[in-house]
């Protein structure tokens, strides 16, 4: 697959047809779908079509596979922001953590992450105590 391919693929994901991007995406050969650019296209829109639990994986591995490239924040980014979709904000908030500082919008989310969390853990203590008496 050459440079020219890999344009008309991300011209799917630029105008929001990720499910055609994802169909295109699944065809591929195993070698053209380690392609960094349409890896990061494939786990966004995975999430874009709301299939947290795929995007999940699809992110970490992008992490996995490219840990030095720019993309890796955006990548623990979005698998920590679909963690949040799933209601798993402790997840969430690890994986934010490893994002650098200075990313867009991070100390929001660590901060909602946080309220989250805190809210659980007293939701877990009342659950306890009830169940005591």
């Amino acid at each position: 697959m050459n440079d020219e391919d890999i344009r008309i693929l991300l011209e799917n994901v630029n105008a929001k047809k990720h499910a055609e991007f994802i169909e295109s995406y699944l065809v591929l050969n195993e070698s053209d779908k380690q392609d960094p650019d349409l890896m990061m296209a494939y786990a966004d829109s995975l999430y874009e079509l709301g299939r947290d639990a795929e995007a999940i994986d699809a992110y970490l591995r992008y992490a996995q596979s490219y840990p030095k490239r720019r993309g890796v924040n955006f990548a623990l980014f979005g698998a920590a922001m679909a963690f949040k979709n799933i209601g798993l904000e402790v997840e969430a908030l690890y994986l934010l953590k490893l994002v650098n500082p200075n990313h867009t919008n991070l100390n929001n989310e660590i901060l909602d992450s946080k309220q989250k969390i805190d809210i659980q853990n007293q939701g877990i203590d009342l659950l306890r105590q009830f169940k005591q008496e």
